[in-house]
């Protein structure tokens, strides 16, 4: 069974959606949507990154910088 990959509530979540939508970077707004969905559907890496079109490793290393502030232009 693999492990759920979730992110910490370091934002509101209108927060995280807003910038997903709106950052002006693709790649940006694609770290965001994989924030999103870790946030709203905790699931295993390999399905967020499915869903987003990445690699699990991806998943893995912008979940693990995003409570830092240094995973989308922050």
């Amino acid at each position: 069974m693999a492990r759920v990959t979730h992110a910490a509530p370091h934002l509101p979540l209108a927060e995280v959606k807003n910038r997903m939508r709106t950052n002006p970077r693709a790649d940006w707004r694609q770290r965001w949507l994989i924030i999103y969905n870790a946030l709203v559907e905790p699931r295993a890496a390999s399905e967020i990154a499915r869903h987003c079109g990445v690699s699990k490793a991806t998943v893995h290393a912008v979940i693990s910088r995003y409570p830092l502030s240094r995973c989308c232009g922050d």
